[in-house]
């Protein structure tokens, strides 16, 4: 994401429950840096986390990264609507009967966003979305991992990006040790607020591609010197501020992003 996600609160999260960035361009100030999850080995086998259920996922609840997101993260703004997780931004708050800004960390508004609990290398990451339309809000997936836990936040992050204002573009980012990222802007074939669609990363030592219903549409390439290596949780989440690139936002109601499935794939 163009602008940086707090770090992820994993440990702390997992210790006391199996239950629970941020995209874009610009750069949010910094946060303090929680530890993050230790990287697992590589699986053999494609994994599916369309469960969406806490024994893969943790959702994040009752902070704010802060920055250019005007959201906190609240755990009951992700509901699973078998086969779906639906992910709502709204005024509601993170407890029941509360709401914005009081029962959202400050912030005017809530939404949701979830991680792996476990981290993943080289491969094929693939989500099923249906993007959200409306300027100010942009619908996610990425892959992340701050490398530095406990310290500074020095990012390997790979982003898929839909800003609601263009949703017949998707942004493509990549992140090595928190650098300044690279970003390429990719026209989709569709307009990606109207149905569901499935988007891929492809993360290779060499090369990094975006893949939407099965095309590949652009591909980085490079080396491990200058592209992300470590192993990194996928998140998903849904978040609206005003930065440049996303235009201004202004709240009519609550706004949902659909994701439809989840799933990795190592590197053969």
């Amino acid at each position: 994401m163009k602008v940086r996600i707090a770090t992820l609160l994993f440990a702390s999260i997992l210790l006391a429950s199996c239950g629970g960035g941020g995209a874009g361009a610009g750069s949010a100030p910094s946060v303090p840096v929680a530890p993050t999850a230790t990287p697992s080995a590589t699986p053999a086998a494609t994994i599916n986390l369309s469960s969406w259920d806490s024994s893969a996922w943790v959702k994040h609840d009752g902070y704010a990264n802060g920055g250019a997101f005007a959201v906190a993260w609240c755990a009951n703004h992700a509901v699973t609507q078998t086969p779906n997780l639906v992910m709502t931004l709204d005024t509601n708050g993170c407890t029941a009967n509360s709401v914005c800004p009081a029962g959202c960390a400050g912030q005017a508004y809530a939404s949701a966003e979830m991680a792996t609990s476990a981290t993943y290398g080289y491969g094929t990451y693939t989500v099923a979305m249906q993007a959200a339309k409306g300027s100010g809000v942009v619908s996610t997936f990425f892959t992340y991992i701050n490398t530095t836990p406990g310290g500074p936040e020095t990012n390997d992050e790979i982003d898929v990006e839909i800003p609601g204002a263009r949703t017949t573009t998707l942004e493509a980012t990549y992140y090595k040790l928190g650098d300044a990222g690279v970003s390429s802007v990719i026209n989709l074939p569709f307009d990606a607020s109207l149905a569901m669609h499935t988007y891929s990363i492809v993360w290779l030592p060499n090369s990094i591609s975006w893949v939407v219903d099965g095309q590949t549409l652009y591909t980085a390439n490079g080396s491990p010197a200058t592209m992300p290596t470590t192993p990194s949780n996928l998140l998903l989440n849904f978040w609206a501020g005003n930065p440049p690139w996303l235009g201004a936002f202004t709240y009519t109601g609550p706004l949902q992003v659909l994701y439809g499935s989840a799933s990795f794939t190592p590197a053969q």
